[in-house]
Parts: structure tokens; C-alpha cells; sequence
């Protein structure tokens, strides 16, 4: 099984390239593939779709004129 990669990844991308789900979706399966696992502080094991979904929940991305961005303001700093 592939190692799991912090969600933190995907936002430090998305800092310096704001984008819309699509291109990030093809950024990460050009990156780790369609079957990678992701971590975040508190939960394991989450596929890019439960990523999306916990991002957004927990409003550390926003969409703004149809390309995701990062909320700065809601990014723990470790």
C-alpha cells in the first residue's frame, strides 16, 4: 500500500496555483495516482473526493470564479 500524503500537499500547491477541481484532480493523479490516500491532523486513510469534501466542510478552500482557493486564514501552521 502507498504511503499516505498530508493534505497539506495538496494546499501548498493550491497556494501558488489556484485552479479548478478538475486541474487539481488531474494535478494529484499525475502525481500520486488515482488510487492515493491521503492524512490530515485528525483523520486517515481519505481518498481525493473525502479530501474535497473536508477541505470545503471545514472551509480551508474556497472556490472563487469557478478555481479553488486557499483559505489562508483557516490553515494550521505546522
Amino acid at each position: 500500500m502507498p504511503a499516505s500524503i498530508h493534505v497539506h500537499e495538496i494546499l501548498n500547491h493550491l497556494k501558488s496555483n489556484s485552479m479548478s477541481e478538475q486541474a487539481l484532480s488531474e494535478w494529484v493523479n499525475g502525481q500520486w495516482g488515482a488510487s492515493a490516500r491521503f492524512h490530515t491532523c485528525s483523520q486517515n486513510r481519505l481518498s481525493f473526493s473525502e479530501v474535497l469534501v473536508f477541505l470545503r466542510r471545514r472551509k480551508k478552500i474556497l472556490e472563487q470564479a469557478g478555481s479553488l482557493v486557499v483559505n489562508e486564514a483557516r490553515i494550521c501552521q505546522h
